[in-house]
């Protein structure tokens, strides 16, 4: 996991209120962490410290934030950057079928997406809206084209993931489903299931008071909540 730094050099999520963060998962201090744990501030050194370019191991994603040689935690090995935010969240829908309304056609558009904001403290937000800029910026150098990033008004950070994968009927690298019941209350992904497979869930949970992360069901989030979202990057070309 990659952490997101304030100008002075200090973890952005150490100047949320304590209150907030007591119970995260500790971490030794900032000059301990990995090159590859600290994103850069600056554009010039996330040019260095990572690269825009397709998953040589993962041929059903597009193209997505590796780390750079000089900074990957594994030599030899093309590395997806997952980075970690901070923030409230002002609006989200992370159910296993996103929001899919059952209409076969709206199946490649169909999205899981959690909305942040700064709530009252915009102050600890800014370094992260920073860091989505310079990736935005090195994505479009990386590949010749300008990017359209996810973002649904200013001052938030929008994330989001496509719901369901295609099937390929006899590939060896079609995922299965990973639908319990319950997850799919009107039938509308097992009725795609020859076209469209949802093969990943969004790991949710809660930290306890001796700052481990207890695996949760996705409704355990809510709008309004301080929440630490985990993602990593891709890049389709339309």
């Amino acid at each position: 996991m990659a952490y997101c730094c304030e100008s002075s050099g200090r973890l952005v999520r150490d100047s949320w209120p304590a209150s907030f963060i007591k119970k995260l998962t500790a971490l030794p201090p900032v000059e301990q962490l990995a090159v590859w744990q600290r994103v850069p501030q600056d554009y010039d050194n996330i040019c260095t410290w990572g690269t825009v370019d397709r998953h040589e191991a993962d041929h059903l994603r597009g193209y997505v934030l590796l780390y750079s040689p000089s900074a990957s935690p594994v030599a030899n090995q093309p590395t997806c950057i997952t980075l970690r935010f901070y923030r409230v969240a002002e609006s989200l829908n992370i159910s296993p079928i996103g929001n899919y309304n059952g209409r076969k056609e709206a199946a490649p558009r169909a999205l899981q997406y959690i909305t942040l904001n700064g709530g009252s403290f915009p102050q600890q937000f800014e370094p992260q809206l920073r860091v989505i800029e310079h990736l935005q910026a090195l994505t479009q150098s990386s590949l010749c084209c300008p990017v359209q990033m996810n973002i649904r008004k200013p001052n938030t950070i929008h994330l989001q993931r496509v719901v369901f994968t295609k099937a390929r009927s006899g590939s060896s690298i079609t995922p299965r489903s990973v639908l319990v019941l319950g997850d799919d209350p009107h039938g509308w992904a097992t009725a795609i299931k020859n076209d469209w497979v949802i093969a990943h869930r969004i790991v949710t949970g809660i930290y306890t008071d001796s700052r481990e992360m207890v695996r949760k069901p996705y409704t355990v989030i809510r709008r309004g909540d301080f929440v630490e979202v985990a993602a990593w990057f891709e890049a389709v070309k339309l």
